[in-house]
C-alpha cells in the first residue's frame, strides 16, 4: 500500500464487515502512485520545491532574525498570495484554520521573530504524489504530494511551540513537452479533497428565454415607406444534455419559439386590371395610409447543440451553446388594419369614379383583418452565452444571453400578382409580397439543469 493510501485507511479505519471493506477499496483507489503515469517525472520537480518550502517557511537565514529575503522567497513559493495555507504556527488552540499565504508570512514574523525550525519528511517518492488533476481555469496540471511536516521555534520569546502534522501540499504545473514546468504552491491542507470528474454525465434542463424577436420581412412592396419593428418573443426549451468531459458535450431536446413583428406601411399605391359586376373591365387602383400589420409566428422545435464549459470542477462555469433547430409552425397570426380609398377607370369611357361606396369605390374607408399567416417550416442556428451556476451536487442554474437567426424563408412563395387589399373586407399579408422572410430573436436566458448519471 502506498503512502497514500495508507494515509487515508489510517485516518478513516472502518469498524469492521462489508463497510469497512468497500472504504478500504476506496483508500487503495486513492492511492495514486503507480497509477499516475507521469509520476516519475514529477518526483524530482516536487522534492525541489518542497526543498525550497522547507527553507525559505523557516523565514531566517542566519536563526537570529526574519530575513526579507527569505520572506519574499516563501512568498515566491505559491501561485498566488491568497493561497490557502493550514496554520501551524498560530497557538495551538487555533492551528486548524487556514490563512493566506500572506497571513501566514506576516504572523510568523510578527510572533516568531527569531524564525522558526522547518522540517519537511523528504524526499518524497512516487507513493506521495497524486494522480494529475487539470485546472480548466488556470489551464494548469496540478498534483497532491502528501508531506510530514514538524515546525518548532520560540513564540514570543518565552514559550516553546511544537507541532508534527501531516500535510498536502497541492502543487501545480505547466507541461512540456511531457515535463513539469513552473511549479507552485496552490494549497496547503490537512485535508485530502480530490476533484470529482464531472465527464460522462448528463444534464436535464428546462429553460426559459423571453426577450424581442422579429419576422423580418425584406424587400416588400413600396418598401421605402415600412419600418419593421421588433415584438416581444420567447423561447421555451427542454433538453437533454450528454457531456464527454468535463469540457465538451452535445444536446437535442424539444421547444416552442415565438416570434413576433410590427410592419408599418406609411404609404401604399397599387393598381390591376378587373372586371365589374357587369363584367366590364377597368382599372381598379387602392391607396392607403398609415397600414398597421402585425405577424404572430410560433415553432415546435427540435434544437440540436453542441456545448462547451470552462470552469472548475464542481464550480460555477462559463458556457457556449450553439446549434441548429428545426422548426414546424404551430402558430400563424395575422392582425392588420389601415386607412384605404379605392377608385377606379374605364378606358372605354375615359371617366374615373370614386366615392361610390355602392360600387364599392370607398374613400378612408378602415380596412381591418385578422386571419391566418401562411408559412413553412424554419431552419434557424442558435447560441448561447453565459454562466452555470451550482445550487448543490445535482441542480445547477444556468444564466445567459442568448441570439436564434432564422436561415430559411419562412414565406411560401412571393405573388407576382400581390394587392395589398383589393376590396374593403380583403387583405393580403406583406410577407407574399417579400423577397425573403426569415425569424429573429435576441434576449436573456434561464435555466434549471438536474446533472446525473446513469446508474447512479
Amino acid at each position: 500500500m502506498n503512502l497514500f493510501s495508507h494515509n487515508f485507511a489510517q485516518k478513516h479505519r472502518p469498524a469492521k464487515g462489508l463497510k469497512g471493506i468497500s472504504l478500504m477499496f476506496l483508500a487503495l483507489f486513492l492511492g495514486f502512485g503507480a497509477q499516475a503515469q507521469d509520476a516519475s517525472e514529477l518526483v524530482g520537480p516536487v522534492n525541489q520545491i518542497l526543498r525550497d518550502y522547507q527553507k525559505y517557511s523557516r523565514m531566517t537565514e542566519d536563526e537570529e532574525s526574519i530575513s526579507e529575503a527569505y520572506k519574499q522567497g516563501y512568498m515566491d513559493l505559491f501561485e498566488t498570495e491568497n493561497a490557502p495555507v493550514y496554520n501551524d504556527i498560530k497557538s495551538l488552540n487555533n492551528t486548524d484554520e487556514s490563512v493566506t499565504a500572506l497571513t501566514y508570512a506576516e504572523q510568523l514574523e510578527s510572533w516568531y521573530d527569531i524564525g522558526v525550525t522547518s522540517e519537511l519528511s523528504l524526499p518524497v517518492g512516487e507513493d506521495a504524489i497524486s494522480k494529475p488533476f487539470r485546472d480548466t481555469v488556470a489551464n494548469r496540471e496540478y498534483v497532491y504530494v502528501l508531506v510530514e511536516r514538524r515546525v518548532y521555534g520560540f513564540y514570543k520569546d518565552d514559550k516553546i511551540h511544537r507541532l508534527q502534522d501531516s500535510l498536502y501540499f497541492k502543487i501545480s504545473y505547466q507541461e512540456s513537452e511531457g515535463k513539469p514546468t513552473e511549479l507552485a504552491i496552490k494549497e496547503i491542507t490537512k485535508i485530502y479533497r480530490e476533484p470529482e470528474r464531472e465527464g460522462r454525465f448528463f444534464y436535464a434542463g428546462l429553460h426559459a428565454a423571453p426577450g424581442f424577436s422579429m419576422v423580418n420581412n425584406r424587400d416588400v412592396y413600396y418598401n421605402d415607406y415600412l419600418n419593421i419593428n421588433r415584438a416581444l418573443g420567447f423561447q421555451l426549451r427542454a433538453e437533454l444534455s450528454y457531456y464527454f468531459n468535463d469540457f465538451l458535450g452535445v444536446g437535442a431536446g424539444i421547444g416552442y419559439t415565438h416570434y413576433g413583428s410590427r410592419l408599418n406601411l406609411s404609404r401604399y399605391a397599387n393598381s390591376f386590371d378587373t372586371l365589374d359586376i357587369d363584367s366590364e373591365a377597368y382599372l381598379r387602383s387602392a391607396f392607403g395610409e398609415e397600414i398597421l400589420e402585425r405577424q404572430t409566428l410560433g415553432y415546435l422545435d427540435i434544437p440540436i447543440a453542441l456545448k462547451v464549459r470552462i470552469g472548475q470542477p464542481m464550480g460555477a462555469k462559463f458556457y457556449l451553446s450553439a446549434g441548429l433547430q428545426f422548426g414546424v409552425p404551430i402558430v400563424k397570426r395575422l392582425e392588420a388594419d389601415g386607412t384605404f380609398t379605392y377608385e377606379g377607370y374605364y378606358a372605354a369611357y375615359n371617366a374615373r369614379i370614386y366615392g361610390l361606396e355602392t360600387y364599392d369605390f370607398q374613400t378612408d374607408a378602415k380596412v381591418e383583418a385578422a386571419q391566418e399567416l401562411e408559412a413553412k417550416t424554419n431552419l434557424s442556428a442558435f447560441a448561447s452565452l453565459g454562466a452555470l451556476i451550482p445550487l448543490n451536487k445535482s441542480f445547477h442554474v444556468s444564466v445567459a444571453g442568448t441570439f436564434i437567426q432564422g436561415l430559411s424563408n419562412v414565406s411560401p412563395f412571393q405573388n407576382p400578382d400581390f394587392q395589398l387589399s383589393r376590396t374593403v373586407n380583403s387583405y393580403e399579408s406583406m410577407m407574399r409580397s417579400a423577397e425573403k422572410a426569415n425569424t429573429q430573436l435576441f434576449g436573456f436566458e434561464l435555466g434549471l439543469l438536474y446533472r446525473f448519471r446513469l446508474g447512479q
